[in-house]
């Protein structure tokens, strides 16, 4: 039959369970992984149930080096059919928040649900703000969706790819609060704290489904300073 470990085993039991979860060890490494905020632990939890195939993750070629550059992670995402995602004042603004004052080379890992949107940034991230822009170049449409209005974008087979490689990002996130993007959030964080790095700034962009007075556009936070309530809506 299947073996399981001893803790597997020992956790069957309720008794055991309450015993477990009671000792001064226990308690101190629940305290431990809560100061690190949720996202921390649904990264941590996506990243021990899920892994990428080798297919979808990202040519290491094509990953910015955090320890020498100052790398953001943006996803801009817009759930508005009729918005054709060539409004990025918001994302500049983001932008301008978190790399004011900061010197160096820097690059942007860029996705989102509308192809016009990621080019624009991509120009103005290249041409004004002198970065590298970082964008998934390939045509994976293998979900079989079409129109450029679809939910996650006119390429949304790739979304999986789009998150592998732009949650390479350590220095900042930019992004909604809905759980697409806290999928990027919550990787960028766990492997932020594991490789010993901060706490990702943050700066959320407008909820474009929502009346925006809900959410104000180039808001940047620390994460500590932030909710850690997670949306389960995508």
């Amino acid at each position: 039959g299947q073996q399981h470990s001893w803790e597997a085993r020992a956790l069957k039991s309720e008794g055991n369970r309450d015993y477990l979860l009671n000792t001064t060890l226990a308690q101190q490494q629940a305290k431990d992984l809560l100061s690190a905020h949720l996202p921390f632990l649904y990264g941590m939890l996506f990243d021990h149930s899920f892994s990428f195939h080798p297919a979808i993750r990202p040519n290491p070629n094509k990953i910015a080096d955090s320890n020498n550059m100052t790398t953001i992670g943006l996803h801009s995402r817009h759930g508005v059919v009729t918005d054709d995602g060539s409004d990025i004042a918001a994302e500049k603004e983001c932008l301008s928040e978190l790399l004011n004052g900061r010197e160096g080379p820097c690059a942007v890992y860029i996705m989102s649900d509308r192809d016009i949107t990621v080019e624009l940034i991509k120009n103005y991230v290249e041409n004004v703000l002198m970065c590298t822009a970082i964008v998934d170049s390939s045509d994976d449409n293998s979900a079989g969706f079409d129109g450029k209005f679809s939910e996650m974008g006119s390429n949304p087979g790739g979304f999986w790819k789009e998150l592998a490689l732009v949650s390479s990002a350590r220095y900042g996130f930019i992004g909604v609060q809905r759980s697409s993007s806290k999928l990027l959030q919550e990787q960028m964080q766990y492997h932020s704290i594991i490789e010993g790095k901060a706490i990702p700034e943050t700066c959320y962009l407008p909820d474009r489904e929502r009346p925006a007075a809900k959410t104000t556009p180039g808001t940047a936070v620390k994460e500590e300073n932030r909710t850690t309530e997670r949306e389960d809506e995508v």
